[in-house]
């Protein structure tokens, strides 16, 4: 029967030579009252068969979490707008003043009625990722007549029937910068950092 007997945790020196407690583990089981090692890796096994102790199990240090890129921010943004029951549509290309124009296709859609948002995607001002999704590409059209940087873009949502608080709330939450006056005729802001678009072809 196998329970929890005592586990040593590798102490291997760092770079100063000093104890290091990178290898800190939980207890894994073994036989009880055995001494056991949990190694991380080939090395550390090798020496804790030189120490003359078992080999519990070898298990290597696990990567740490990647923290999500700002596409994938921006989308789950979009899900929880969506999940609150606001209708949402990206990059728009038909006409930024028609508000109910971009869901005609859209089943249930009541535009006296239904909560909705949608960014404009005409003239150079539509939403485009690098394809590491860590920045949006600035079309070059629009933002490349002068010789400065573009750190930053900032998309407009239009919105309708009451939706801009969970449009603001759902991209605060993310970790945008969000900008609304309060006013139902404004539009909600929200910055997005942006490098230009390559010179050569286009990204969209």
């Amino acid at each position: 029967m196998n329970t929890t007997g005592t586990v040593l945790r590798s102490q291997a020196p760092d770079r100063d030579g000093n104890p290091s407690n990178r290898f800190a583990r939980e207890a894994y089981a073994v036989h009880a009252g055995e001494q056991g090692w949990i190694a991380l890796n080939e090395d550390d096994a090798r020496l804790a068969a030189l120490l003359g102790f078992p080999i519990a199990k070898i298990e290597e240090d696990p990567l740490p979490p990647t923290p999500p890129t700002t596409k994938e921010r921006w989308a789950k943004a979009v899900k929880a707008l969506r999940k609150a029951g606001v209708a949402t549509r990206q990059n728009v290309s038909a006409c930024c003043q028609g508000c109910a124009e971009p869901f005609k296709s859209t089943k249930s859609f009541d535009a006296e009625t239904t909560p909705y948002a949608w960014n404009f995607g005409g003239q150079g001002m539509a939403l485009k990722w690098a394809e590491n999704g860590k920045k949006a590409l600035a079309n070059r059209d629009r933002y490349g007549y002068g010789s400065w940087d573009v750190n930053d873009i900032t998309i407009y949502i239009n919105h309708g029937n009451g939706s801009a608080e969970r449009i603001v709330e759902a991209f605060r939450a993310e970790g945008f910068e969000v900008i609304w006056d309060g006013e139902q005729h404004s539009s909600v802001a929200v910055t997005v950092p942006a490098d230009l678009a390559p010179r050569r072809g286009r990204s969209w």
